[in-house]
């Protein structure tokens, strides 16, 4: 956490300038731990297992505004493609280079592993620790404001050049592949959406409503790779279908049987029609998708607060989520969605819905927390308790795919 100094970087070649040995030359990691191995060979220690990720507090105290880097990180190579194809689609129009290389530095900055001052753990309320806080999130509260100004411009001016006429949504896939997928938007009291090809009215969901509005999701299909595809608004001529709703804790779609557990706001069993299997592990003593809260990491002494080989384990305590009650059940154009609520330790509402599919073999939960401030040591945690024999999963670093019972 210093400077860059010159000195640094010449030292090598002064020193090789003045003495034959030893050689002095500047490595990256995987070169030195090549050179490393390729001496000592199977003499090296092998450790297996995950050690748990470094300096990790900052981010996981600031998850909010972390959660809105992660949605930049997404978004942002859609708005730079976005803004690129607008300028080939219309060689008056050049990319605002300086808006887009704000938003990729505010990024940088923000994924920066530095999260406040020195003194943030005992003295958080200090106004060094407040204001350095507040600057960082300002870099991803920036960023996201300067991609969603390039989505915006972007989409405006590829739209001026789709001859869609009046009363159109234009829905854009920025993605590789043809893709279906939903679309939220507000739409005026009194109006549809319709198909313009074949002039069929486009079933949709009321999420909110408004004195002249309603927040609308409809299912935008076969929307082209890095393209588009033309809706239609116009006033409504045809009545929607009535909402079927259930009470019924046990629901189905052409790929699962699924039960919930309303008292946890979770998952109870899955099974999969394809497979003739059930995939959730009713031995585990969590539920499927189940929200975890857990304290304890402050007692000294334990392994969390002291890096040595005789602290103790922590005497951890897990508050899962209990208190639960079902919302909704509602019968979508497209699936099943649930709405369930629970509760636990610190976290006054866990707010999950649950999306089952008609054409796709796929689950979504959705997750919405509302978690009190502590400045205790604490974890989080979702359990998805698969029932598998020999399980095996990847996950995604910066510059590859760990296999972590291998890797």
């Amino acid at each position: 956490n210093t400077d860059l100094f010159p000195q640094q970087a010449e030292l090598a070649g002064q020193w090789n300038a003045l003495y034959a040995y030893p050689h002095i030359e500047y490595s990256g990691f995987h070169n030195a731990m090549e050179a490393i191995a390729r001496q000592f060979g199977d003499s090296l220690p092998v450790i297996r297992g995950d050690g748990g990720p470094y300096w990790e507090d900052g981010i996981g105290s600031d998850a909010r505004f972390a959660a809105l880097e992660r949605q930049n990180e997404s978004r942002a190579p859609t708005a730079e493609k976005l803004a690129t194809i607008s300028t080939i689609v219309n060689p008056h129009l050049a990319i605002n280079r300086d808006e887009l290389n704000s938003m990729w530095a505010n990024m940088v900055l923000m994924d920066e592993h530095t999260w406040t001052s020195w003194n943030s753990v005992s003295d958080p309320a200090s106004d060094e620790a407040v204001q350095q806080l507040r600057v960082k999130d300002s870099r991803a509260t920036t960023a996201a404001t300067l991609r969603e100004n390039l989505l915006r411009s972007s989409m405006a001016s590829l739209a001026d050049s789709v001859k869609a006429g009046v009363h159109s949504i234009i829905v854009f896939n920025a993605l590789n592949w043809k893709r279906d997928g939903e679309v939220t938007m507000d739409l005026d009291r009194g109006w549809e959406i319709a198909d313009p090809a074949s002039g069929h009215t486009v079933p949709f969901v009321t999420l909110e409503e408004g004195p002249n509005y309603r927040e609308v999701e409809f299912r935008a299909t076969q929307v082209p790779a890095v393209g588009y595809k033309v809706y239609a608004v116009r006033p409504t001529i045809t009545s929607p279908p009535a909402l079927q709703t259930t009470t019924a804790t046990t629901l189905e779609t052409p790929y699962y049987r699924v039960m919930l557990d309303p008292s946890t706001g979770s998952i109870r069993s899955l099974y999969d029609k394809q497979l003739g299997r059930e995939l959730v592990n009713a031995a585990s003593p969590w539920r499927f998708g189940q929200y975890l809260y857990v304290s304890g990491g402050d007692q000294e002494p334990n392994s969390i607060l002291q890096y040595r080989a005789v602290s103790p384990k922590p005497v951890l305590q897990v508050h899962p989520a209990e208190h639960g009650r079902l919302i909704s059940e509602e019968r979508t154009p497209w699936g099943w969605r649930i709405l369930m609520e629970s509760s636990t330790e610190n976290t006054p509402a866990i707010h999950t819905e649950l999306r089952l599919f008609n054409n796709e073999k796929k689950i979504e939960l959705i997750e919405d927390v509302d978690k009190k401030p502590e400045l205790k040591k604490e974890a989080v945690y979702f359990a998805f308790p698969f029932a598998m024999s020999h399980p095996r999963f990847l996950y995604e670093i910066q510059n590859g795919v760990v296999d972590p019972e291998k890797d």
